[in-house]
Order: C-alpha cells, then structure tokens, then sequence
C-alpha cells in the first residue's frame, strides 16, 4: 500500500482504512516501538506513525 505522507499520525491512518483499535494494538505491540513516537509524555500527546516501516510489519502479517 502506498501512503500520502512518509509520517502520519493515528487519525490520518484511521480515515485511511484502519481501525483506531487495531493501530493502538499494533503501538502497543512488541514492535510498536520501531514504527511509532510520541510528541512528547504527555497522556493525550499525539502518536506518528512511520508508514514505511509500519507497512513492513503489515505486510510480513507481525500485527494478526
């Protein structure tokens, strides 16, 4: 799949097709780390995704 943007942010991947609950599930999987930052530590501060390397994990079925 090809993204618009080579960072998006949750919200933007949720209007995209995915699920909110399945893109948590994937940040807060093992792998989550290696995808995803946060703005800072702040309890609501927003996530980005690094879609390359999330599509990656997708791809290889990591998230199922």
């Amino acid at each position: 799949m090809t993204y618009p943007k080579p960072v998006m942010s949750v919200s933007e991947m949720a209007k995209l097709g995915f699920s909110k609950d399945f893109l948590y599930q994937a940040i807060n999987s093992r792998w989550g780390s290696t995808f995803s930052r946060k703005t800072s530590s702040a309890k609501n501060a927003k996530i980005y995704i690094d879609t390359e390397k999330f599509n990656k994990l997708y791809e290889r079925g990591v998230f199922e």
